[in-house]
């Protein structure tokens, strides 16, 4: 769904006047960014997103705390981010949502006399071995909901670990992509390659500005080529966050989004 979005904003006090902004800006729906402690999956209100989303003609997706990690060796802390997903996807699918968002993580990283290792990528096998019984607990329970679960990438789709876990999930139907542009920017397109290699897994976008390794700028004011960005989302009908990080910034973007428009036709 060729739908435009934003994130929650720190600048905003809780959940209604969030979703009092994105009603106001014209935008149709709200990510809300669960490494914040108000909005954390046992803090939330069912009840009070359903009534807002009603209220205010909008709906949700959700964004898990950037530090999750489904691979996690030590099986305490594995466990309890999984039942974190398990129970997040629950949530999501109860407001009506259809998305939740999700980073891999790189890991512990050795620096050794001949160079850098990746735990993950040392013990290969068994990293992989957690995702695949990950990507088949998510699938069993997404099999008859509506909600999806995407993995985004954060610039690091170059290391092979990454792909090859990444790869495992969504050969699954219910497990899609998110593509921050942004951030395969300011990684020199290190995403990219893989990003085009699975073009129909793409749902969800995260679009900013960026110029050089600074991102998350507001539309039109980094260097990234954004019509062309806009114009595959258009085409392919994919949902988009506009990712800034303040009001104004929000705000400005929004504005400049008719321009990109004008150039679609």
């Amino acid at each position: 769904m060729f739908h435009f979005g934003m994130p929650t904003l720190l600048e905003l006090d809780g959940i209604e006047e969030n979703v009092k902004m994105c009603q106001a800006l014209g935008l149709e729906f709200l990510e809300i960014n669960m490494n914040v402690p108000e909005f954390q999956v046992d803090a939330l209100d069912i009840s009070q997103l359903r009534q807002l989303a009603a209220d205010y003609g909008i709906y949700y997706t959700f964004h898990m705390a950037d530090n999750l990690d489904i691979g996690n060796f030590q099986k305490e802390v594995r466990d309890v981010n999984v039942a974190l997903v398990k129970k997040t996807l629950t949530l999501a699918e109860a407001v009506a949502s259809p998305s939740v968002n999700m980073h891999m993580q790189k890991g512990v990283l050795f620096t050794l006399p001949h160079g850098k290792v990746y735990i993950y990528d040392k013990y290969l096998d068994r990293y992989l071995g957690y995702v695949k019984d990950f990507g088949d607990m998510v699938s069993k329970l997404l099999v008859d909901k509506k909600v999806r679960l995407a993995v985004e990438n954060t610039g690091d789709f170059d290391l092979a670990f990454i792909k090859d876990s990444t790869q495992l999930l969504i050969n699954h139907q219910h497990i899609h992509l998110t593509y921050d542009i942004g951030h395969d920017f300011s990684n020199f397109g290190s995403d990219k390659a893989f990003m085009m290699k699975n073009l129909a897994k793409i749902k969800h976008m995260h679009i900013h500005d960026a110029e050089g390794t600074k991102d998350h700028l507001i539309l039109g004011q980094g260097q990234m080529q954004l019509e062309k960005y806009l114009g595959f989302a258009k085409n392919f009908d994919i949902r988009c966050v506009i990712e800034t990080k303040t009001i104004d910034a929000l705000r400005n973007s929004v504005e400049v989004l008719p321009q990109y428009f004008e150039r679609f036709e």
